[in-house]
């Protein structure tokens, strides 16, 4: 006799929930942290300014309250369930699209006579070329 064993699917209501709590719970941390750096940083500045100097605790606190700033705006920017965006469109119809609107955006000027009689002739001579090339390799395998 087989044994059917029922499988539960987690729900996605209590993962986004989860995810979403993290996430409150850090985006919190990180204000407190970047409120503290910037109160470091306001009394740093006003040492150096009296000073005339800048020690490099300076230079620290502004690249940790800049990492932290973009931090935050990544975590704020993100969707909150932490759930993968679907891409709509591949790479190749995106960079597709880009260049024919590049190539669109730059009307080009019509050539003068003097350059299209130029570029005819270099055609021509290169046509002439590749014939010769051609009746040489023709000639030589015979």
């Amino acid at each position: 006799m087989a044994v059917t064993v029922k499988r539960r699917r987690r729900s996605g209501s209590r993962r986004s929930a989860t995810g979403l709590g993290d996430l409150n719970t850090l985006v919190d941390s990180l204000i407190k942290e970047n409120r503290s750096l910037k109160r470091q940083l306001a009394r740093l500045n006003a040492k150096v300014s009296r000073a005339g100097a800048a020690g490099r605790s300076a230079g620290a606190v502004t690249r940790r309250l800049a990492t932290i700033t973009r931090r935050i705006e990544r975590a704020l920017g993100s969707p909150a369930t932490g759930t993968r965006r679907l891409r709509s469109t591949s790479r190749a119809t995106v960079s597709r699209r880009l260049r024919k609107r590049l190539v669109t955006a730059k009307a080009r000027k019509p050539a003068s006579p003097e350059t299209q009689a130029k570029r005819l002739q270099a055609l021509a001579r290169a046509r002439e070329v590749r014939a010769a090339k051609k009746a040489a390799a023709t000639s030589a395998s015979q």
